[in-house]
């Protein structure tokens, strides 16, 4: 997989943000809301699309396969991404990537708001997909060739690569727990910037409609 490995490098401390308003609490994970619910913030939840918003106006967001600089064009935000996590909770470093435009502030928020929480932040350089989002969706993607060819079904794939490499849970199981739309979404964001190796199987595809 042709990822731009950095090194987890942890960020200054940071002051925690006041409160955080949750919009669209049903459209993040699970273990991110158990984390942040955990700690001692003040939260409100609204409608909306997957947003932790902070007072210092980050809109943090769980990348998609776009840099935060061109989402933060595209959704006239201060967008900074969350890199995908396979449990929130229990991982012990979170990885974020501010947008160019984002300030100093916004990002000592963010980065406050989850040293809060018990966790080492590190921030990376703005790049499309950052480095787990941008891996597992095309491991999810390579798997579910795969079952397209015939090599295996989806049960094969995952426990060979549980059992054959100690993945904690295979590339598909992963993708159903990410959601098939969302990583199908991003393939498409790599894919319009990296080139056509992230083109989305139609098997994948197909999952993504009926799901």
């Amino acid at each position: 997989v042709d990822v731009e490995m950095q090194a987890p490098k942890n960020a200054p401390e940071s002051p925690a943000p006041a409160s955080l308003i949750i919009e669209g609490p049903e459209k993040l994970p699970q273990s991110l809301l158990k984390l942040i619910e955990g700690g001692s913030l003040k939260t409100k939840s609204i409608s909306g699309n997957g947003i932790i918003r902070l007072p210092a106006g980050a809109a943090v967001m769980i990348s998609n396969g776009k840099s935060s600089t061109e989402r933060s064009l595209d959704l006239g935000e201060n967008v900074i991404s969350l890199d995908l996590c396979l449990d929130y909770f229990q991982s012990p470093r979170i990885a974020l990537a501010p947008a160019s435009q984002c300030s100093a502030n916004a990002l000592q928020e963010a980065v406050g708001l989850f040293q809060s929480l018990g966790k080492l932040v590190s921030v990376l350089k703005d790049i499309p997909g950052m480095v787990l989002t941008r891996t597992v969706a095309m491991l999810s993607n390579e798997a579910s060739l795969l079952v397209q060819e015939g090599i295996s079904d989806a049960e094969g794939v995952n426990l060979a690569m549980r059992k054959g490499v100690n993945y904690p849970q295979g590339p598909l199981e992963w993708a159903e727990q990410w959601g098939l739309f969302s990583v199908v979404e991003t393939l498409d964001n790599l894919r319009k910037f990296y080139g056509e190796r992230y083109q989305v199987s139609s098997w994948l595809q197909q999952k993504a409609k009926h799901n």
